[in-house]
């Protein structure tokens, strides 16, 4: 190595630097679209999970919230007026 010229060595490296950064760019496109593809396709993946657990399962369960009915009130009063001592059920 002692025989070479450092400038020589310099330019050659410089060179392999050159097309090592042409191809870089590429490289990192690609690795970009590989990693992209991957995450659609993760997150394809679970809507469609979360779709089929909505539609074969959660669309099957009712749920209240605190009890309450969402129904019409009616009022149940006396004919006369006057305390109720005792209901007969």
């Amino acid at each position: 190595m002692a025989e070479r010229d450092p400038k020589e060595l310099h330019q050659a490296y410089s060179l392999e630097t050159i097309e090592t950064d042409e191809q870089q760019p590429e490289a990192a496109k690609a690795k970009r679209k590989k990693l992209f593809t991957g995450f659609a396709a993760g997150i394809a993946l679970i809507g469609g999970s979360y779709y089929a657990y909505d539609v074969l399962v959660a669309s099957k369960h009712a749920a209240t919230d605190n009890a309450y009915v969402g129904a019409d009130v009616a009022q149940v009063t006396p004919l006369i007026g006057g305390p109720v001592r005792e209901v007969l059920v």
